[in-house]
């Protein structure tokens, strides 16, 4: 598989706190959603391809990668709970 160029200039770093939308507290980040965080960036990188946001709509755009992207993403809350 051809890995191509992109914008990214470094990875983030995922928090090692996550705010839990049921719970509405911050919790720590499992490692399974860490684990999940770094393959998107992986992914994203590898690709060249990252996920936005709409917001007229509430749909995602899927937009060339950028730092900026990525760490939308990384700052997401969860609803998960492990």
């Amino acid at each position: 598989m051809l890995l191509l160029l992109t914008n990214i200039k470094s990875m983030p770093e995922v928090n090692k706190k996550i705010y839990h939308t049921s719970k509405q507290i911050k919790i720590d980040t499992s490692e399974n959603i860490t684990n999940f965080l770094e393959d998107y960036a992986s992914l994203c990188k590898m690709y060249n391809l990252s996920l936005s946001h709409e917001d007229e709509h509430g749909g995602f755009i899927i937009e060339e990668c950028t730092d900026d992207n990525i760490k939308w993403v990384f700052e997401a809350s969860t609803n998960v709970n492990n």
